[in-house]
């Protein structure tokens, strides 16, 4: 964003406080300060904002319907087809306790 926008937005800003302040009965030099101290709070916030990142048209990652196969599934990683599903971890063995009574 240039300069120029920024100035422009904080002179719409705070014109539009300016109006607010007298509608109230109060100075308008008054609303405009603020409005423009606002309005310059705002820019920083959406200037301070990560980048997201543009979303993708294609699908999630999971299985689908093989057109090749009927009755199969393939799976989709999110950019290409895999032969295999990611890895996961084997699942740890369930808690047993001891069955000693004293």
């Amino acid at each position: 964003m240039s300069w120029f926008w920024i100035l422009v937005l904080l002179g719409l800003q705070g014109g539009i406080g300016c109006a607010i302040s007298q509608a109230k009965n109060r100075p308008g030099w008054e609303g405009f300060f603020l409005g423009a101290l606002l309005g310059l709070i705002g820019i920083i916030i959406v200037l301070c904002l990560p980048r997201q990142a543009p979303r993708s048209a294609l699908p999630a990652a999971g299985w689908y319907p093989d057109s090749g196969n009927p009755g199969g599934q393939r799976y989709w990683n999110g950019h290409r087809w895999a032969d295999l599903p990611p890895w996961l971890p084997p699942m740890p063995k369930p808690y047993e306790p001891d069955v000693e009574l004293l």
